[in-house]
């Protein structure tokens, strides 16, 4: 048997990047058919070098060594789907005859690659050899390459098909092929028909990057990993870090909180973070669409975490306008909370002071030896102490709050220019607070606009610059005198390992690691949604919640060296502070006034927290818009611009509440109510992946993308540790809501001079009152809201089949029982 020879030349290609070309027929008479006397040759284009693989060329007897040939019929025997590659007539026998025209099948008039080719090269073919197929990237070693479902052909061939069949052997008055077969299935389809296929890159002409998953849409990329990284860090860090965490630290034993605290970093803020990053890059959707394609019954775990995002949008961006408010204050020669700048009674408050001070060295001075002992002045030293006494209570007595915590002070009173009560409407609207809010909503809107494609390039900045900041507050405090004694009082507390014994530290530990990583409302599953299928999902997650954590403790130290300092200047000592605006807005304010060119200082710390706010506030943002567009409160024609737009407009109305007179209180209503339902969201994501989904099943997923599969350890907090812990805590939470009626903070001044005549004043200025009926309700209502959501749509899309998926579940076998089910 003779073999035949190929030769294919260069040829121009004019092609897009759309897709194989299609030729015209002056194209087609490039390609020439010649048959030398020895050996055979046919002149084919590239790709079609092994298109004969059966059958013999016998050229006729009569034709010269270098004329064309013109075979007979009989002469030809060619494979299927090439008998009429000579076109209707065979070409004359004319010496020389002009190059034969070749009619090519129906469907592969595009058989020429998208690109010139750069060689003409002679090899002889194989008759047994087809064309390769490609393999997808993401198949492992252990399934079949050549498998109907794992196999495409190569990207320059005529068509993609799904299976065995080559391009010529395929009917050629068949339809064209749909979007799914042209990318062929990379797995099996899910028990629910569900499938997932590869992904692909591209950069547009404008610089944007987008992936798709092959079946749907378009989905916006990260321009690199460190943008995901950084906007991770960027919702996870938060005021929390800041004014929480060292608060509760130091209230729950200081370096001994660190115990329970780095316990459930280990059972629930790694597991459930590993969880989202990974269960987000898998899918490549939102929160909403992601548990309703796990199972119909979890959509309302989608819509609970979409329901708790808004509620915190709404009310946080009022931090961040707080903040702001700070912010440009403090551009001034003296800081506004100043004493002598704040109070007009300062001036008599002075002199009583000062009074006291004299008093106090006189008792002093003769209470020591020689003068105590000495009756000659028994007399100067009783009169000492009567006037010191005296003097003490005048001061103590003193008919001015002012004069005693400027920064509370000016914090309730020119800040938010607080109401008597929640029911008291005469203050009306702050239009200082108003104008911050505003500006607050514009910055997180540009933040946004674009998607990812601008809030990826905002952190860059937003990410990084409170490490700065909080970098040389910390050289700066641990420089000031006193440190030393803030340090202690932040990490060796008094009666600190007794505290260990306390269920409710413990509580607090597990609820701020839950909080201070962002679980549960959906934006770390979008954001992992825009990474590359095969991305190290699992390192990301161990880098956010280290990072975080280490934040939290590195900004305990920068705040309670400050605070020390302030105990050695003023007396007030380091362990007097509150937590949220009780620690950032008034003893870290305080503290600000004893350093030396206090406006810088306190312009960076506010800076500071706005930049820690809005990087979470427009993280949480991008997480909202997409699930509204899915589920059709947005039209998807809409822009996405738009749609943000609208939303942040909505939004910010209802944010007016507040910066009005009692928003301060309508506030605590929102930042109480948020605390349940993520608890309950965090507990049915663990149920959903590791019982519905398949701890197994979630492990190959993993394997399959990152190459190596779960520590053992985190298969076992997904499917039992986590999910009793998250329990346990639920159930503490929901005790303590159930001991009495929700109540809130309400400002009532000191108890020299109460702030009005319907609350009397205390020691720490505000007091507990119990919402009215319109507040019960609402904050019942903010809880209740994402928390129906979840166990109506259990209730509505509960399984007909269940009972026997229960008993496959938990009644055949201790092996379903393993975190791994599915190991040998």
């Amino acid at each position: 048997m003779s073999s035949a020879r190929v030769t294919y030349v260069n040829h121009e290609d004019n092609s897009s990047e759309q897709g194989p070309p299609s030729y015209s027929e002056s194209d087609r008479e490039r390609f020439e058919l010649r048959a030398p006397a020895s050996p055979t040759r046919v002149q084919l284009p590239r790709g079609m070098e092994n298109t004969f693989t059966r059958g013999r060329y016998t050229p006729s007897e009569s034709s010269s060594a270098r004329g064309p040939v013109s075979p007979t019929r009989s002469q030809v025997n060619l494979p299927r789907g090439f008998e009429n590659i000579g076109g209707q007539r065979p070409p004359s026998v004319s010496q020389p005859a002009p190059a034969a025209k070749i009619s090519l099948p129906k469907g592969m008039e595009n058989i020429m690659t998208s690109r010139s080719s750069r060689y003409a090269v002679d090899r002889p073919v194989d008759p047994g050899r087809s064309p390769p197929f490609y393999r997808s990237p993401s198949l492992d070693e252990t399934d079949s390459p050549y498998s109907a479902e794992n196999s495409v052909q190569p990207r320059h061939s005529a068509s993609y098909n799904t299976g065995g069949t080559l391009p010529w052997q395929q009917d050629v008055d068949a339809k064209p092929m749909s979007k799914a077969e042209q990318y062929p299935l990379t797995q099996e389809p899910n028990n629910d028909g569900h499938i997932t296929r590869p992904t692909s890159r591209t950069m547009e002409q404008n610089g944007k990057s987008t992936d798709r998953l092959d079946g749907h849409e378009e989905r916006d990329a990260w321009g690199s990993k460190w943008e995901f990284i950084l906007a991770s860090i960027g919702l996870a860090v938060g005021l929390g870090n800041v004014w929480r965490f060292p608060y509760l630290c130091q209230k729950n034993g200081g370096g001994v909180f660190l115990i329970p605290y780095i316990i459930f970093m280990v059972i629930e803020g790694i597991p459930l973070m590993l969880l989202e990053f990974a269960i987000g890059q898998k899918f490549r959707m939102t929160a909403v669409r992601l548990w309703n394609e796990i199972h119909p019954a979890l959509f309302g775990v989608g819509l609970a975490s979409l329901a708790v995002s808004l509620l915190l949008c709404v009310y946080y961006v009022a931090v961040i306008a707080w903040c702001i408010f700070y912010f440009f204050i403090s551009m001034q020669p003296d800081l506004p909370w100043k004493i002598d700048e704040l109070c007009t009674k300062y001036p008599e408050y002075k002199v009583l002071k000062t009074e006291e001070e004299f008093w106090l060295k006189n008792k002093t001075f003769y209470s020591k030896p020689p003068y105590k002992d000495n009756s000659s002045y028994y007399d100067i030293s009783q009169y000492s102490e009567r006037m010191y006494q005296e003097s003490k209570n005048n001061v103590s007595t003193f008919k001015d709050c002012c004069v005693l915590d400027p920064p509370q002070w000016y914090f309730y009173t020119e800040v938010l220019d607080i109401s008597i009560d929640i029911d008291d409407y005469s203050k009306g609207v702050n239009l200082k607070l108003l104008g911050c809010l505003v500006l607050a909503w514009i910055v997180v809107y540009l933040c946004v606009v674009k998607g990812i494609k601008s809030s990826g390039k905002v952190v860059y900045f937003t990410a990084t610059f409170p490490y700065i900041i909080l970098i040389i507050l910390f050289f700066r405090g641990v420089t000031l005198e006193g440190a030393g004694t803030g340090l202690k009082a932040f990490f060796s507390p008094e009666n600190a390992w007794e505290r260990l014994g306390d269920v409710q530290v413990w509580k607090d530990a597990a609820t701020q690691m839950f909080f201070t990583l962002s679980l549960a409302f959906g934006a770390l599953i979008v954001f992992a949604s825009y990474m590359p299928y095969h991305n190290q999902c699992m390192n990301d997650a161990y880098t956010v919640v280290f990072i975080n954590c280490g934040t939290s403790l590195f900004a305990g130290v920068v705040v309670f060296s400050i605070l020390g300092y302030r105990e050695v200047k003023t007396g007030i000592s380091a362990n007097k502070v509150g937590s949220g605006p009780g620690l950032a807005f008034m003893a870290f304010s305080d503290a600000l006034l004893q350093l030396d060119l206090s406006p810088f200082w306190a312009v960076l710390f506010f800076f500071m927290l706005i930049l820690l706010g809005i990087d979470s506030e427009f993280g949480t943002l991008e997480a909202i818009v997409g699930p509204m567009m899915e589920i059709g409160i947005f039209p998807k024609k809409w822009r996405k611009e738009v749609n943000t737009a609208i939303l942040a407009v909505v939004l910010f109305l209802i944010g007016i509440a507040f910066v009005a007179g009692n928003g301060f209180y309508v506030f605590q209503i929102f930042d109480g109510a948020v605390s349940l339902p993520l608890l309950i969201i965090a507990f049915f994501q663990c149920i959903a992946v590791a019982w519905v989904y398949g701890n197994d099943r979630f492990a190959d997923d993993i394997e399959d993308m990152t190459g190596k599969r779960p520590w053992i350890g985190w298969m076992i907090c997904w499917k039992y540790i986590s999910p009793l812990a998250l329990f346990i805590v639920v159930i503490a939470t929901v005790y303590d809501l159930c001991k009495s009626s929700a109540a809130y903070d309400v400002f009532v001044g000191c108890v020299q001079d109460p702030f009005s005549s319907s609350y009397d004043g205390t020691k720490e200025w505000t007091a507990k009152v119990t919402y009215p009926g319109w507040g019960q309700f609402l904050f019942a209502l903010l809880i209740l809201i994402p928390t129906v959501a979840i166990f109506f749509y259990i209730i509505y899309k509960w399984p007909k089949n269940w009972k026997e998926s229960f008993h496959n579940m938990f009644c055949t076998g201790i092996n379903n029982y393993r975190p791994d089910p599915g190991e040998e």
